[in-house]
């Protein structure tokens, strides 16, 4: 397996996993954002993890901003999708880290993330409570952070504004 940045042809191979790895409920939903957050979020990171020339995860990191804070370069990572072949073997681990490690070199200060704690805390992301999401959530405690420079939300507050695209209450 390679990890890689996606390339504009595998749109179609991308829409077809995300749509393959989500419950029929938010399928559509989720692999529309992704396919929107390629086309309209810069400066973007779309990362693809491709097996036997196949592609088999795919991350997305599109740039945020914080109310009141024009200091700090933040990312939110979302979508992030793994085939169900492929699923519960590190794919996404691996995505999530080679994303977390080019985004750190690229000086960004801060990826925040909406999702399963127990899962996102692997990759040290934490609750969040003093920089809050664009809408109410339903579980706050999935709303979480990672510092990808130290000390970097010390003394942050405000509220995470992201591209458009990710801006559909029904996203959150």
């Amino acid at each position: 397996m390679i990890i890689r940045e996606s390339k504009s042809r595998e749109l179609e191979a991308i829409y077809a996993l995300h749509m393959a790895a989500f419950d029929a409920d938010e399928r559509e939903l989720v692999a529309k954002l992704a396919i929107d957050l390629i086309k309209a979020a810069h400066p973007l990171l779309s990362l693809v993890a491709v097996s036997d020339d196949l592609v088999i995860g795919h991350i997305l990191f599109s740039p945020v901003s914080i109310s009141n804070n024009d200091n700090l370069s933040c990312f939110i990572l979302a979508p992030l999708a793994v085939s169900p072949a492929r699923q519960r073997q590190g794919v996404g681990s691996q995505l999530i880290e080679h994303g977390l490690r080019t985004l750190t070199a690229q000086g960004a200060d801060v990826v925040f993330v909406l999702g399963d704690p127990d899962y996102y805390s692997r990759s040290g992301f934490h609750p969040v409570h003093d920089v809050s999401p664009s809408y109410s959530l339903p579980y706050p405690e999935a709303w979480q952070a990672k510092e990808l420079r130290v000390g970097a939300l010390q003394g942050v507050s405000g509220t995470v504004e992201c591209v458009s695209v990710l801006m559909s209450p029904e996203l959150w």
